[in-house]
C-alpha cells in the first residue's frame, strides 16, 4: 500500500508539470530526469569527437598549407614580372646577385639613399634592387608567415638591413646574375684564379638562356636567423644554392634528403613546405612548383647543364 502511495504522489507531481493530456510523459520519464550521462554514454561521446577531429584537422591543415602555396605563387608571379621588367630596363641584363665592388645606387620608397655600413650590403642583395619594380610593395616578397615578420621589422632600427635578408624566395643568384659567393664572382677580378679556374658560367642576359622555360629564377626559401642570439630558421632568405657546383668537388652539397629540422643551409635554403614542394618562379615567366628529386635536377639550376648530375668543369669557360 505504502508503494502504491508513493507511486500516485510521483505521478501527481508529474501530472502537475504536464497539465495537458498531450504532454503526459511515458511512464519512468520523471525518474528518468533525475538522471545524468553513464559513463559508458560519456566515453562514446569522447570517441566519437576524437575521430571527428582526427579526421578534420588534417584537412584543415591540407587547406591551409594549400592557401599558402596560392599566396606565394602569386607573389612569385609579381616577383617574376618585376624581374623581367629589371631586364628590359637594363638592355635584357638579368638582375645581378650580389654586385660586389660595382659602383651603384639604390634607394628607399622615400629616395633616399641606401648606403653606409651594413646597408652597402643589403643594397647588393636583390630585395631593394628590385624593390622599384613593384613599387616599393614589399608585400610581393614577404607573404603569409613572412608578413607578420614584415610588419615587425618596420619598427626595427635595423630594418633596411633585414628586410633584405629574409624574402619568401630566394634567387638562384650563383648560376643566374652570378654573385660575389665564393664560388660565384660575377663582378671578381677576372684575372683572378676563381676565374680563370671556371670562366663565367652564369647567366648574364636573358639571350644567352638556352632553356627559361625550365631555369629557376626564384625558388622557396629558408634560412637562419644568426643576429636573434641563435639559429632559429625562417621561412626564407634572399638566395638558393643549387644541389651540385664544381665537378673538382663531386659530392652534392644538399643532405640526401630533406627534413624540417635540418639547417637551411644543409639544402641550399631550399624550402620543399608545401608538401614536399617549392614554389618556383622560371627564366620565362611561369610559376609552377618542384619537388625534392626534381629539385636535384641540375639542368633546372646552370643554363649549360646537360645531365641531372651535372657539375662544372675547371678550365672550360663554355660550361
Amino acid at each position: 500500500m505504502s508503494r502504491n502511495r508513493d507511486n500516485v504522489r510521483r505521478m501527481m507531481r508529474c501530472v502537475k508539470k504536464f497539465p495537458m493530456k498531450s504532454e503526459l510523459p511515458r511512464r519512468g520519464t520523471c525518474a528518468a530526469r533525475h538522471h545524468g550521462f553513464t559513463i559508458t554514454e560519456v566515453l562514446v561521446v569522447i570517441g566519437i569527437i576524437t575521430v571527428l577531429m582526427g579526421i578534420i584537422l588534417p584537412s584543415l591543415r591540407s587547406v591551409r598549407i594549400s592557401s599558402h602555396q596560392t599566396v606565394e605563387m602569386s607573389a612569385a608571379r609579381q616577383l617574376m614580372v618585376a624581374y623581367t621588367a629589371y631586364a628590359n630596363a637594363n638592355r635584357q641584363r638579368v638582375l645581378t646577385g650580389d654586385p660586389h665592388g660595382m659602383n651603384f645606387r639604390v634607394y628607399d620608397a622615400d629616395a633616399a639613399p641606401i648606403a653606409g655600413g651594413i646597408l652597402d650590403i643589403a643594397k647588393r642583395r636583390y630585395p631593394w634592387r628590385l624593390a622599384p619594380y613593384l613599387d616599393f610593395d614589399m608585400r610581393a616578397m614577404y607573404n603569409n608567415m613572412q608578413r607578420d615578420m614584415l610588419e615587425e621589422l618596420r619598427n626595427d632600427p635595423l630594418y633596411k638591413y633585414k628586410i633584405a635578408i629574409f624574402p619568401s624566395l630566394g634567387l638562384n643568384s650563383q648560376w643566374v646574375g652570378g654573385d660575389f659567393s665564393p664560388t660565384g664572382f660575377a663582378s671578381a677580378d677576372p684575372n683572378s684564379i676563381l676565374s680563370k679556374t671556371y670562366g663565367r658560367f652564369w647567366v648574364s642576359s636573358t639571350a644567352e638562356v638556352v632553356r627559361p622555360e625550365q631555369l629557376i629564377v626564384f625558388a622557396s626559401a629558408r634560412g637562419s636567423d644568426g643576429m636573434a642570439g641563435g639559429n632559429s630558421v625562417i621561412e626564407g632568405y634572399f638566395k638558393v644554392e643549387s644541389p651540385r657546383f664544381s665537378a673538382i668537388n663531386p659530392e652534392p652539397r644538399w643532405k640526401e634528403h630533406y627534413h624540417h629540422n635540418l639547417l637551411p643551409s644543409e639544402y641550399g635554403h631550399i624550402a620543399p613546405r608545401y608538401f614536399g614542394e617549392a614554389v618556383i618562379g622560371f627564366m620565362d615567366g611561369h610559376v609552377g612548383t618542384l619537388n625534392t628529386d626534381q629539385l636535384r635536377d641540375m639542368r633546372h639550376w646552370a643554363n649549360r647543364a646537360t645531365h641531372e648530375d651535372w657539375a662544372i668543369q675547371a678550365n672550360t669557360s663554355s660550361q
